[in-house]
């Protein structure tokens, strides 16, 4: 976990990945989801960071 911009800490891209088992490119597949209105904030380099709640959606 790591601290974007001092709002709280976020789970890397990468370690969502692994967390649940699940290939970097249907990782990236989240913007269908942004399509419908679920955003997930974004580092200053405009990835996408993930929290723990992120990550219980998506295991869902």
């Amino acid at each position: 976990m790591r601290t974007m911009g001092g709002t709280g800490n976020y789970i890397t891209p990468k370690d969502v990945s692994i967390k649940l088992g699940i290939g970097d490119s249907t990782l990236r597949k989240c913007h269908s989801l942004e399509n419908h209105g679920y955003l997930f904030p974004r580092t200053d380099n405009n990835r996408r960071a993930f929290s723990e709640k992120d990550l219980e959606m998506l295991r869902y």
